[in-house]
């Protein structure tokens, strides 16, 4: 009978040091640690455009991204940290461009469920 050895096969990156490991995981800790937020807005004119739902959010605070679907009537606005979104979520019915809009926190759609509704064409 002939029997064959089957070795592992060799690592050819170098092992990191567990000091060098550590310093990474803290790293990537403090940039988690400052959590953004992202609301759906529902109902936008036509008229609006990514600057003038920047100017009309940046009031509650710091906003980091807007996202415009003026062919689906909605968007997304992301605050640089949740106390910004909180205010803006106090407000759920908001006057922009002339329509009256929903504001709900944006849900992702891997999640299923509710996800905030369509906004349909807005109110000209």
């Amino acid at each position: 009978a002939c029997s064959t050895k089957f070795l592992p096969p060799f690592h050819t990156q170098p092992l990191k040091r567990s000091g060098e490991n550590k310093k990474q995981q803290d790293q990537e800790t403090k940039k988690s640690n400052k959590i953004m937020a992202k609301l759906f807005v529902g109902g936008l004119s036509s008229r609006t455009t990514e600057e003038s739902m920047k100017l009309a959010f940046s009031r509650f605070g710091d906003v980091k991204e807007v996202i415009v679907m003026k062919e689906r009537g909605f968007g997304f606005v992301t605050f640089e940290d949740q106390e910004a979104a909180d205010k803006a979520l106090e407000e759920t019915r908001q006057e922009l461009d002339g329509s009256k809009v929903d504001v709900k926190p944006a849900v992702s759609k891997g999640s299923g469920g509710d996800r905030g509704g369509g906004g349909g064409g807005g109110n000209e």
